[in-house]
Order: structure tokens, then sequence, then C-alpha cells
């Protein structure tokens, strides 16, 4: 508080001493439209205006929010003429090039005031922090120096629009959203010397609507046939109405739908339902009062049953905007309103449509929407999330099904720049700047699942997978259908989750470039279509583990939709970072899993070993080029092998297919009838019956398919046959077993117990890698079985139907360091002679084996706490059996 009336006397004294033609004339810290700097951003911004009669050279004037560091940006040479105003963008970019556009390298709160000051600090003009509306600006009257608010910003031209006082503080509910067991009154109260206006339809309160309703239309027939009549105009009305008296809430679950009454596809809606949906009551309010800009708006969500907060099984994800913005023949990014009409128009002739000739098609920050979010926990009986965000259409050919799905946007100018919530299970973080309300893709129409079933299944492996959840969606509280909140694989989740700043990411989909550049990603191509494909550069560019994992899932899941477009390289490429390789994710799984438009590869015999790895067309799939190459090299093959044995015996065995489609069964079902009820249609499942048998289709599949892949996998790399491995250890408290890339262990995914004896299937003549692992107070002694050896690390190929090895562990006894050890042996390893100690009891005796059992040498009637010993045998391990009074120790020796 000094500081700022010490500033404010410096105005005071040297704006009236020295004059002052140099100061920001308007400011706009919540810009969502207003303008858009040369990347299409919408930043926040301020004009600064030159009201003297002679140029100004800005070069060292400070620009800054904090009064004790007034330079913390400086202009650099700039000439602004008499009677002229600069933006500069507040967005953090720091850009200095005064012949393009200027970027403060600060961002502006609306806790923090802005500042300008000469290089001399001779005069100082400053604009206090202030609370603003989207797209509101605040700055100097034309032709006098008080501040106002402009609902109509002027960047870069005289503050002429109408001027506001203020702006009214927002009203409050006397209910929360939620669930209620029976209706009630609800009272909106809002500030004194205010009014309060409210919808019901999911629009922004407006008070030029209160006597003159707005009115959008749309259409629900759109010529899809050639020759089609092009469909007829509908309306609807949007209504603001002025809070007088308590609002009644109740079940208006019989009265008629809006939202699913309206087409969302190019073809006729064949999908509107018949009967209402299940909904409840949008309220949306803000306060009004004459001289003052509108308050937020505040929106609520009521839902009413006698279940209360137990109607659903799972949670409930509720948007909330405007009909219009979803339905409008001209603007709404949920219907094929006019961009299908014009294409028509001048395709008069084609048949079938081209898909992405739609209204829902559009993408960009410009078709983004202002909307509501809230999330319904229904295991805690509360809305955990209530916010503004900013929604747009998601996906690629999913979006021309009728069921959409959502990008949601979290932004400062929505007042959150995280939606915070722990909406995935053991996952890296609970802050989400985007998320995804997805169908089904590809397997929309049908089981709903695929996809999010298989990054479940894959998610222990290598490449990165997108977490889900299932949940229901409402829009304007009316039942939408089952989707599942997805994480975004965009700049923002890798930012988060590995610290990489946009600029230093490099993301390829398909064959082009999401994030960064394709620089490195054309030298990794080049050097697969090279006649000597260099398989130790190649390592040295990709990821080899992430990039084998994902051919071994989408060949497992028999994806018919992998190419061209979906596989995803990123990468590091940080100056200073130890690692800038392409690592793999796993997207789009769609269309996998006995697919029903996946023809042949439906079946769970199909050989995808021989169709990618010669059948396929590679000629335009670089992606599929790296790996065919990189199969050339014996090292990467046989590692491939491998790797999809151990996946095949893991993750992707059938109980752990089948148990995963049980587990999202029973999530789905409960209210899978009402979902079905309000998509189906012809060409989709119509009824929760065939749902279950697709769903019975690919636990089949699943169930047969390992045995089939292991088949195709032996036939095409020539292993000549496959062996049954039975692993086990002399004891699961003592240690256990590594094979290839896996443990053998309780908590490894589709390991189950009891783990040992274990049972896994692997290929003839290809070494499998097996690493005995003790636990701390053991020692790995040897291998019983097909094998015997002393090294617990064990490379062997086998020729043979069932190959049965165990590791045996025994205590660690020679604890050289420990005061409390029982006995100790030294040296060891040795030649052959060793001395023994037993710290507190005597050893009446001992017996020496070898690894067979066999023993050696035995004393007894001793009476000895030390003693030396001499092995006589071949060099190997041998065990030292001490026989005291209490206990029995046994000593493992290594002669060399």
């Amino acid at each position: 508080m000094i500081k700022y009336w010490t500033v404010l006397c410096l105005i005071l004294f040297y704006s009236t001493l020295f004059g002052q033609q140099l100061f920001i004339n308007e400011i706009q810290n919540r810009n969502f439209s207003t303008i858009q700097d040369e990347d299409q951003d919408f930043e926040d911004w301020v004009e600064i205006y030159n009201s003297g009669s002679g140029e100004l050279n800005l070069l060292g004037y400070g620009l800054s929010d904090d009064q004790s560091d007034p330079f913390k940006w400086i202009f650099p040479e700039f000439i602004l003429d008499p009677d002229s105003y600069l933006i500069v963008f507040l967005s953090g970019k720091n850009r200095t090039d005064a012949t393009s556009q200027l970027h403060s390298n600060f961002s502006l709160s609306q806790s923090e005031p802005l500042l300008i000051v000469d290089p001399a600090i001779l005069f100082v003009s400053i604009i206090p922090p202030v609370i603003l509306s989207k797209d509101v600006s605040y700055g100097k009257i034309l032709g006098g120096g008080d501040l106002a608010y402009f609902a109509e910003p002027s960047p870069g031209a005289p503050n002429l629009s109408e001027t506001f006082l203020g702006i009214c503080d927002p009203p409050t509910f006397s209910h929360n959203s939620g669930f209620y067991t029976e209706s009630f009154e609800l009272s909106i109260i809002g500030p004194s010397g205010t009014n309060q206006i409210y919808t019901f339809d999911g629009s922004e309160p407006h008070h030029q609507l209160l006597n003159n309703p707005a009115i959008y239309e749309y259409k629900n027939h759109y010529p899809f046939n050639v020759g089609q009549s092009p469909g007829e105009f509908l309306d609807d009305t949007l209504f603001t109405f002025h809070y007088q008296n308590p609002i009644i809430v109740q079940d208006r679950s019989e009265t008629p739908d809006r939202i699913s009454q309206k087409s969302s596809t190019q073809s006729d809606p064949i999908y509107i339902p018949e009967l209402p949906s299940f909904k409840g009551t949008v309220v949306r309010a803000r306060s009004v009062a004459p001289n003052m800009l509108p308050s937020e708006i505040i929106t609520r969500v009521f839902f009413i049953s006698p279940q209360g907060w137990n109607k659903y099984n799972l949670p409930i994800a509720s948007l909330v905007l405007g009909e219009n913005h979803l339905w409008d023949y001209n603007r709404g990014f949920h219907t094929a309103g006019i961009s299908f009409d014009l294409w028509r128009i001048n395709n008069p002739n084609i048949f079938p449509p081209r898909p992405r000739s739609a209204n829902y098609y559009q993408q960009g920050r410009s078709t983004e929407k202002v909307g509501w979010f809230e999330f319904f926990d229904g295991d805690l009986d509360s809305v955990s999330i209530s916010g503004e965000v900013g929604l747009r259409m998601q996906g690629q050919s999913s979006r021309k099904f009728p069921r959409k799905s959502f990008r949601i946007y979290a932004r400062s100018v929505y007042n959150n720049d995280n939606i915070e919530y722990p909406f995935f299970e053991n996952h890296h973080t609970n802050k989400f700047e985007r998320l995804i309300l997805k169908n089904g893709g590809g397997d929309e129409p049908f089981a709903n699942m695929r996809d999010v079933l298989i990054t479940r299944l894959a998610k222990p492996m290598k490449p990165i997978v997108s977490a889900s959840l299932p949940l229901y969606v409402f829009i304007n509280a009316e039942f939408y259908g089952l989707n599942c909140l997805r994480e975004d694989l965009d700049d923002n989740y890798f930012e988060n989750r590995f610290g990489i700043l946009d600029n230093n990411l490099d993301m390829i989909k398909g064959r082009f470039v999401e994030y960064g550049t394709d620089e490195r990603y054309l030298e990794v191509t080049d050097l697969c279509l090279e006649g000597n494909f260099n398989f130790n550069q190649f390592e040295n560019y990709v990821d080899i583990e992430s990039f084998m994992d994902v051919f071994i899932v989408n060949l497992i899941a028999a994806n018919g939709d992998m190419f061209p477009k979906n596989t995803l390289w990123w990468r590091n490429k940080s100056p200073g970072t130890n690692d800038d390789r392409f690592y793999s994710a796993l997207i789009d799984q769609d269309r996998s899993f006995a697919h029903p438009h996946n023809d042949e590869l439906r079946n769970p015999d199909f050989d995808m070993v021989t169709f990618f790895l010669s059948t396929l067309n590679d000629s335009i799939i670089p992606y599929l080029q790296c790996f065919r190459r990189a199969m050339e090299t014996e090292s990467f093959s046989k590692a491939f092998v491998n790797r999809s044995a151990d996946v095949l015996n893991t993750y992707f065995t059938g109980t752990r297919v089948a148990t995963n489609i049980e587990t999202l069964k029973n999530l789905y079902q409960p209210h899978y009838d009402e979902h079905i009820d309000r998509w189906s249609s012809t060409g989709r499942v119509e009824s929760v019956v065939e749902w279950l048998e697709m769903l019975d289709e690919m636990t089949t599949f699943g169930q047969a398919r390992p045995d089939f892949h292991r088949q195709h996998m032996s036939e095409y790399f020539e292993t000549e046959g496959i062996y049954k491995a039975v692993l086990d250890v002399s004891d699961e408290s003592n240690g256990y077993i590594h094979i290839n890339t896996i443990d053998i262990l309780a908590e490894t995914e589709g390991i189950n117990e009891p783990v040992y004896p274990w049972e896994g299937f692997y290929f003839n003549n290809v070494p499998v890698k097996l690493t005995a692992l003790a636990y701390d107070g053991f020692l790995f002694s040897h291998w019983e079985g097909d094998t015997t050896s002393i090294d617990p690390v064990l490379t062997s190929a086998f020729e043979s139907d069932s190959v049965y090895l165990k590791a045996v562990f025994v205590p660690d006894t020679s604890l050289e360091s420990n005061q409390n050890f029982k006995a100790m042996v030294f040296p060891n390893p040795s030649s052959g002679y060793y001395s023994i100690i037993s710290n507190s009891e005597v050893v009446y005796g001992y017996n020496l084996y070898d690894l067979t059992g066999r023993k050696l040498l035995s004393e007894t009637n001793v009476n000895l706490t030390k003693f030396d010993l001499q092995i006589n045998h071949a060099p190997g391990v041998y065990f030292l059996e001490l026989l005291q009074n209490r206990e029995r120790i046994m000593l493992k020796l290594v002669k060399q």
C-alpha cells in the first residue's frame, strides 16, 4: 500500500511539473474474442496513446505489473507518432521486434496494476488492479481523464463506445447444483441495488431479451442424397426472465426434450427419440443495474429423482451453453448447418457427401464456445467441479456420428487456468488444462468401449496412453449419453507430465506435425528409406521399447485403423536434454478387437503379422517403413518376438481381457438402455441384448487371439514351434524371476496368485533371458530343472514342448558388517580355503553340500565358535550347513 501511494504521488507531481503526453489509454485482462495476435491467440493487451503534438521514441521506456520493478519489460526503439496508439500484448512471449507485434515478458492478472514509465522515471502512467468480465476493457474516457469500463473495446482506436461505472457483483443461489429427492423453491439473491435476470434453456441471460426473445434457425433435414430436398428451416426461441419470485424446481423428465430433437448429422436424424429423456432444470442468472455492466453468469443444474444421488452409478459431466451455439444454422458447432448446404450446392451430383463438409468439422479457437462445466461425483454426493470453460468439438472421422465428442478448455479468461480434480485413479497429475468428453470414436455405434478397453490393457506397457473415466453427459440438464472423460495428449499434457514447453516439443501424428517441426522426423524417415539401414543410428533417433510396444498391441488387437493417421511420435528437444529421441504413444484403438467394420481382421485367426510385415502397402506409411526396416536387424526381431510373448503371457491374456471387459460392462450396463434409447438407429446397436452379444464377441476374440497370434509369430519368424515355460522358485518369500521384460510377481498385471509355479509360452530357438532376483536377506543359489547353473542370469534357447526351471534361494548369513550376524565366512569367494566364525552359539556340527544336494563332508560332536574348512572339489557353489543348539544356518561358499 505504501508503494502504491508513493507512485500515485509521483504521478501527480511529475504530471503537473512536466506534463504528460504518453499514457495507458485502455487495457484488457480477459481477452476472449476481441483481438488476436499474430499467432491467432487471444492474449491480454494494453493500448498506449501519444496525446502530444510530437513523436515519441519509446526506447528504454518500462512496462510492468510490479511497482517495485517498473522496468520489468523494456520497450525497443519504436517511434510513436502524435495522436497515435500502440498495442502491446501482455502475453509473456517477450517479443521486441518493432517491425511486428510487441509482446511483454509477463502476463497480467486481475490482481495486478499496470504501469508505464519513461527511462528517467520522470512520469508514470498507471492503471490500478481491475476485475473485468470477458471482452470488457477499462480505460480513459475520450476527452477526459476519468477511467471507465467499455463493453465494446477499441484497441488501436479512440474510446468512443458507451461507458459504464462498473461491473455488478453476481447473485447467489439458495441451493447448490445436485440431485434432490423432492421439489423445492429456488431463490436468487442479488447485491443491493441490482435486479436479477435468468434463463432456463442454457442461454446467457440478457436484459435486451426480456421483452424480445432471441430466435435462432436450425434444420433437421439436409440434402444428403443427390437430388434430395434441402429441407425446411425451423426455429427455436431463447427466453430471458426477470426474477421476482422463487422458482419451483421439480422433476421435468416428462416435459418434451429440446436437445434430442435436433439433427447432428448430414443424413436424416433417424436417431431422434420418440419419448422424452431424463432431465433436470438448468438456471443461469446474473445481476444487472443502470449504468453498470452485467455481472458474471452463475449457473446451477438441479435434478429431481426419488433415488437422489443414487440415480446413476457413474459420475456425471454437465455441460451448459446456449442452444444456438450448438444448433444455429450459421454458427452452431453440433450441426451440419450452412457448411454442408454450401458444399452440396457446389457438388450437386457427388455421393456420398464429403464428411468434413459440416459445421461440426470447423476447428480452431474461433469455434470455441463459452460454457459451464460441472462434475457430479456420485460417490461423494457432491458437485466437485463447477465453473466456466471453453467448449469445442473433438475428433476426426468420429465427428460424423450423431453423438459427438467435446473438448473442454480451462483458461485464465474463464478464471480457471486448470481443472483440478483426481478424475483418474493413480494418475500422474490432478491438474488439467484440457479434457475430452469422448464418444466411442470408430466404435461409437457398437460396443462404445474398444479404445478404453485396449488402453487399459496396455497401460503397464511402454507407450503413454490416455487415461479414461466412463461417465454420463448431460447438456443443458438433458440426458446426452455415455461418454468417457479422457486426458488429451496435447502440448499441455507433455508440459504437465514431462515439463516440456510447447516450443520444445515435436509431435508427429500420422504424417503431419501437430507441434514443433518435422526436421528430425524427416531425418528418421529418410534413414528408414535408405538402402543401407543403420539400426544403431535408428536407436539414437527412436525409443525402441515404446516403438515396439505400439506394434505389438496393434497386432494383437488387430487394429484395422492404425495407418496412416493413428500413430504418434513425440520428443523433447529442450536445450540440454539427455534424451531427445522420439517416443511412441498408443492412440485410437476404436477399430480393434473384432470390430464389425474390420472385415476379415475381426476374426481371431487373422494373420496380422504377415499382413503388417509383408502384405500391407507401406509406400505412404513412414511409421510402418521404419518398423519393417528395424525388423531386418536380428537383435530387434528377436527382442520383438520375446516382448510379444511376454505381453501375451501377461497384459493380453484371455483371462485379463475377459476381466476388463466384464469390469467395463458392469460400469456401463446399469443405464445403458437409457443410452441406447437416446441414440438407437439403423446401423447401430439397438438394444442392450445386442450390445451384450457384441461384448461376448470381443471376449471370445480376446480369449482366442493369443494362441492364434503365437502361431502366426512362430510361422513368420520360423521359430519351429512354441514351448510352455514353467518357472518356479524355492520359496516366494525369498526371491522371484524376471523373464525378458516382465517380473513374475503378483503385482505385475496379468499374473495371478498363487504366482508360482508360473506358466508362459515362448518360441523355440529364440533365446530368453531369465534373471533370479533375491530379496534382502537371501542369496540366489542355483537353477534346478531343465538347466542347472549357478549364474543368476540365464540366457538360453530351448527346443522342447515344455521347459521347467526353478530358482533356488538360500538365506544370506554372510553379513560381515552386521553386529547381529549369526555366522560368517571369509574369504568368500576363495580358492578353497575358508574361515568360519559363529557369533553367539557354538557349532556342534556341520555338513557341506554341492548344488545337487549331495553331501560332500560332515562333522559332528564338535564344540567350536571358529574353525577352518578346505574344499577339495571343483570350482563352483557349495552350501555349508552349521548345526547349533537352536537352529541350522546355511552359508553359501563359492570356490573359484
